[in-house]
């Protein structure tokens, strides 16, 4: 589900520039293959809820597919919440993402 020459999973250092994954430092075949089981099984939810709730007509007064929104509550590098995000865009259009920061350890924190 998850385009393999991505932008973000380059920038994000999980494949090179020809879509393959990194080799080297950490597991980033590994990477990749948890990237795309997590955009697999939530964008598998995602989508049979968006059916569901069509098909049962309680889609009425909801947000539209095209406005779904996900909340990130991680800490990590956000490869996951990356690539769901460009998942639901690719497939539903506008789709916006929250990321909230629970813990400020391995999270550059810029002075003001």
């Amino acid at each position: 589900p998850s385009s393999v020459g991505a932008p973000y999973l380059t920038a994000l250092g999980v494949t090179n520039a020809d879509g393959n994954p990194r080799r080297g430092k950490g597991d980033m075949p590994g990477k990749l293959r948890q990237i795309r089981k997590f955009v697999e099984v939530a964008g598998g939810l995602i989508d049979a809820a968006i059916v569901a709730s069509s098909a049962s007509g309680e889609g009425e007064g909801q947000p539209r597919p095209g406005t779904i929104s996900t909340v990130d509550m991680g800490c990590g590098r956000g490869y996951l919440t990356f690539a769901l995000h460009s998942y639901l865009y690719e497939k539903y259009g506008s789709t916006s993402t929250i990321d909230v920061v629970v813990r400020t350890r391995g999270v550059e924190v810029l002075p003001k």
